[in-house]
């Protein structure tokens, strides 16, 4: 027999559901049109991977995404899900793998693979280089300042997102839904300013339950573009973690824009996959790029999936 309990958030819900067979949290990701399983635990996948494909149905959902433990994704694989990459230290250290299923045939097509493809070549090309802010002239006023987010940003923040995309994976676009994050222990955005004007933004979510943090929200408004901004905000954010117990740091990043995956690149994380059409953003689904950077934790030595 099945139970479940349904939570509202912010651009869906989360679903708790158990059974005799698996446990799981499952977010119904509208906005991005998917399913998504935070945490689960399955003695039969395929019980799990039916109650999937129901939930994605009933949500109008094109992708169903799980983060396999390693004794699962072959099984999953041999189920038809597809896996689009693997982070290597999610699971408290352990390896996640980033198995997808495409109800929506359209979903599972990209017809920007390859040249993104091109993009990762040409990155690897060149020797990682770390970079800063371009030389600051005398003048204080040409300086960035990078600090944490405060409640009273939230209305400039959310104007920033509107301008920069015209659609984007989180309701950033809601005031109150920003002034929610700096409350949140579980989240830390931060901003870099040039005098009064926010000029770049990122933001860290903290999943304590794994030991990972995603690295996301990475936005530098155009006109100050190419000053090395986002750089030091990475930089930033990983000393803002430091000391949290984490196993791992990683992002996920627009396949088709060069700039954002070579900054990850030189800042020491790996490539580890690509999401085909994996969130609504500008506009339209795009792809996306993962990226991984493991840290050594304290809890290394008590490692368990």
């Amino acid at each position: 027999m099945m139970e479940g309990i349904s939570k509202p958030v912010d651009y869906g819900e989360i679903i708790e559901c158990s059974s005799p067979d698996f446990r799981a949290e499952i977010l119904a990701d509208r906005r991005n049109e998917r399913i998504r399983v935070l945490n689960y635990l399955a003695g039969d996948m395929s019980s799990l991977a039916a109650y999937l494909d129901r939930t994605a149905i009933q949500n109008h959902a094109g992708k169903v995404i799980i983060y396999a433990f390693q004794s699962d994704w072959a099984e999953l694989l041999g189920m038809g899900f597809r896996l689009e990459g693997v982070l290597g230290a999610y699971y408290r250290g352990e390896p996640a793998f980033c198995m997808s299923r495409f109800l929506d045939p359209g979903r599972a097509v990209s017809t920007c693979f390859v040249d993104e493809d091109h993009i990762l070549r040409d990155i690897y090309k060149k020797a990682p280089k770390r970079s800063g802010l371009n030389t600051p002239s005398p003048n204080h006023e040409s300086r960035y300042n990078l600090r944490l987010l405060r409640e009273e940003d939230a209305g400039s923040v959310a104007k920033i997102f509107t301008r920069v995309f015209k659609t984007y994976p989180s309701p950033v676009e809601d005031i109150d839904y920003i002034k929610s994050l700096v409350s949140d222990n579980d989240y830390i955005m931060m901003v870099a300013e040039k005098g009064d004007e926010i000029a770049g933004i990122i933001s860290a979510e903290i999943d304590a339950n794994h030991l990972a943090a995603e690295i996301t929200d990475c936005l530098t408004l155009p006109e100050h573009r190419g000053q090395g901004i986002m750089g030091l905000l990475i930089d930033n954010i990983e000393k803002e973690l430091a000391g949290r117990d984490l196993g791992t740091f990683y992002s996920l990043a627009r396949a088709g824009i060069p700039a954002i995956n070579a900054v990850f690149r030189n800042r020491g994380y790996l490539y580890r996959g690509r999401l085909v059409n994996n969130c609504n953003i500008g506009g339209r689904f795009e792809n996306m790029n993962m990226w991984e950077k493991p840290v050594s934790f304290e809890g290394e030595k008590n490692r368990s999936s």
